[in-house]
């Protein structure tokens, strides 16, 4: 598949699809070249929005919130724009318009430092928040309608796909924005990478708009609006896999915070310890998104989830075991490799779990448990170190997400796409 991809006339496709008569072949590669040129804004905002805030003056109780506040709306409206988004399945917009406007926002960051400089923080933090609020469309939306546009069988490879796609264009971004912020002065150059990657970006959401959904029978539209959250959660392998999600979420939220802290305050680590740390991990998980995909057949999804959370459960016991930034290169690139399955898999299993018109309801669900737990539990992590030692916290985090994996490994079979 690499190879393939590699090959010019392949390289040509995934930056400019062309129709090919053929409804996946088209599907997969307008997915390809979406995530490509759209992650290239995702290596900007990931690697220097928060920066971009404290270059200006801002706080580090501001770059708090403008990590925290994104995810309230994901806990508040998820369920809600489930309901909106099952109303109208196979309406392509739903996944164009909103990460649009979220997008402008990042665009729109170019004013900022034209405002008086007691109001530059908090309006940066402000246009984020607002924001973040269409994503929760967007969100429910993409995931259920990759499922509609790719059969199960193929749904592995191709989410692993987009991901080593993502990974290889949020590192390229990071680097070159790097290299241009270098040459330009604060703020202008700020504002000219972020514009610049806002605009490149709708290319991404050009091709998505080109994604091929079939359309909804009457009988399908009376069928969504029938399903209920309720009826939902009693489903026993949904149930089992939500109470998984929340022991897992638990520990990979909990010491979000800590890393930061361990790797700063108790390893002493230089900022080029910790980039080289970030991007050999980032090239790790990369390079293990299209073998995760490639053996993750539906006959395998419940073991595979549960071996990669259980490898990627150890990572914070390994981290506070930890005596030397060399090691902690070793440990991330580890850690990594089973991340990436855990990403692959936790997706496959929402698109598949149950009936395809549950399935923006699934998401939902999922949404609003993560916007919680990252809205609560790094705080919660971090309120931990006075009282107990760093290494506890961190070795509480690896027995929650290792739980959670034997969880995930008792989910009972379920039928692919069948209630």
């Amino acid at each position: 598949m690499l190879r393939r991809l590699l090959h010019p006339s392949s390289l040509l496709m995934l930056l400019w699809p062309r129709r090919t008569g053929d409804v996946v072949a088209d599907n997969t590669t307008v997915l390809y070249a979406d995530v490509l040129w759209s992650s290239l804004l995702t290596g900007v905002i990931q690697t220097f929005t928060a920066v971009y805030l404290l270059r200006i003056g801002g706080t580090a109780l501001q770059v708090g919130l403008l990590v925290s506040l994104p995810a309230i709306g994901g806990t508040l409206l998820s369920l809600r724009a489930a309901s909106f988004v099952r109303r109208h399945q196979s309406d392509i917009r739903l996944a164009v318009i909103p990460p649009f406007y979220w997008r402008l926002g990042y665009a729109l960051l170019v004013i900022v430092p034209f405002l008086p400089h007691t109001a530059e923080g908090w309006v940066f933090i402000t246009i984020i928040f607002l924001g973040s609020f269409p994503t929760v469309i967007s969100n429910i939306a993409i995931v259920s309608q990759i499922a509609e546009a790719i059969p199960p069988d193929k749904r592995a490879e191709v989410l692993s796909w987009r991901n080593t796609l993502a990974g290889l264009s949020t590192t390229l971004s990071a680097f070159l924005g790097g290299i241009a912020l270098s040459f330009m002065p604060v703020p202008f150059n700020y504002q000219v990478v972020f514009v610049l990657a806002f605009a490149i970006s709708l290319i991404g959401l050009y091709h998505r708009h080109r994604l091929i959904l079939p359309k909804d029978s009457d009988d399908t539209a009376k069928q969504q609006q029938l399903q209920s959250i309720r009826t939902i959660l009693k489903r026993s392998a949904f149930q089992r896999f939500m109470t998984g999600l929340i022991f897992y979420l638990a520990g990979l939220y909990l010491p979000q915070a800590l890393f930061s802290i361990y790797l700063v305050k108790t390893l002493r680590a230089a900022d080029n310890q910790i980039g080289l740390a970030a991007t050999l991990g980032s090239l790790a998980a990369t390079i293990s998104y299209p073998i995760w995909g490639r053996y993750m057949t539906q006959q395998r999804l419940r073991s595979l989830l549960a071996l990669s959370c259980i490898g990627w459960g150890i990572f914070p016991a390994l981290v506070s075991l930890t005596p030397n930034m060399t090691v902690y290169v070793f440990v991330a690139i580890y850690a990594n490799l089973f991340g990436s399955g855990v990403t692959t898999s936790i997706t496959q299993v929402l698109m598949g779990i149950g009936s395809p018109n549950e399935r923006p309801t699934r998401v939902a669900i999922y949404n609003t448990l993560v916007g919680g737990a990252g809205v609560l539990l790094p705080t919660l992590g971090t309120a931990l170190l006075r009282i107990i030692d760093i290494h506890v916290v961190l070795l509480i985090a690896a027995a929650l997400r290792i739980f959670a994996g034997i969880l995930f490994a008792t989910i009972p079979q379920w039928q692919a796409d069948k209630a």
